[in-house]
């Protein structure tokens, strides 16, 4: 059960994760005509940058959480 219960967090996280970056734009095809047709080659490059900054900002918070050893949000 336990098992399952990992999974199903993980999910939980990566799509608010993905709900976040892509938001309203995603759904209608807006995000995409904007970002990937209009501006072009910039397009890739920013979109690869956003996810870097993601990632290392993400990757911060977590070492900051281990360091103090808190053991929930409000800590």
């Amino acid at each position: 059960m336990k098992k399952k219960s990992e999974l199903a967090l993980a999910f939980t996280v990566g799509a608010t994760g993905f709900a976040a970056h892509a938001g309203g734009g995603f759904a209608t095809g807006n995000q995409a005509n904007t970002y990937f047709v209009s501006l072009r080659w910039v397009s890739l490059f920013s979109a690869v940058l956003a996810m870097v900054i993601l990632a290392l900002t993400v990757r911060e918070g977590q070492i900051l959480w281990n360091r103090s050893h808190a053991n929930s949000y409000k800590e």
